[in-house]
């Protein structure tokens, strides 16, 4: 008999109804929060994405601005790419939230800019060693033996890490197609 007369109260009825729609706003505050939250995560990625590819340019355009006029490829700059290869890679998981075809662009020109940097610090290195190796032949007395090593060995990895660099300035700067496709994520 009481429990009939709470099913009709008043009271029963508003707590019921509150509850119900307590559960279904809470329920809508976690989808629209959840959506948010994945709009926010794609906006810094693809903004990641867009500063890493304009920074990638501006380094590679000062080290061949300073090539040019130093007739030097300085080792600074080959760190600085690092640096924003490094950053890219320690963020790279949360490229899943780009659209694929934008996703693997940005992935292939960073791999690209990757390997160039590779071939140059590769080549650069190789050049270092020939001509340490043409100093110590020079100081040894044996200058006969230096030349070669330092005039003819020593400029074949030298034109390569020129080579390469020319080839990393070429991707970096076809990559304002990239910027703009980022940009276009939505």
């Amino acid at each position: 008999m009481w429990m009939v007369t709470v099913l009709k109260s008043e009271f029963f009825w508003g707590v019921i109804v509150g509850l119900v729609l307590s559960v279904f706003g809470a329920y809508w505050l976690t989808v629209f929060g959840a959506r948010q939250q994945q709009k926010a995560q794609k906006d810094q990625i693809k903004n990641l994405c867009i500063d890493t590819v304009n920074n990638l340019r501006a380094i590679v355009d000062d080290m061949v601005d300073h090539r040019q006029r130093a007739q030097v490829i300085h080792g600074d700059y080959l760190t600085l790419l690092d640096t924003e290869i490094n950053v890219f890679g320690r963020n790279r998981e949360h490229l899943i939230h780009l659209p694929n075809p934008v996703r693997e662009k940005v992935r292939k020109f960073v791999t690209d800019c990757a390997i160039r940097r590779a071939e140059i610090g590769a080549n650069l290195a190789q050049f270092t060693n020939l001509w340490a190796l043409a100093d110590q032949l020079q100081s040894q007395g044996q200058a006969a033996e230096a030349q070669p090593v330092r005039h003819e060995q020593a400029k074949v990895p030298l034109d390569e890490a020129n080579q390469a660099l020319d080839q990393l300035l070429a991707r970096v700067r076809d990559s304002t197609y990239l910027v703009n496709s980022l940009e276009g994520v939505r």
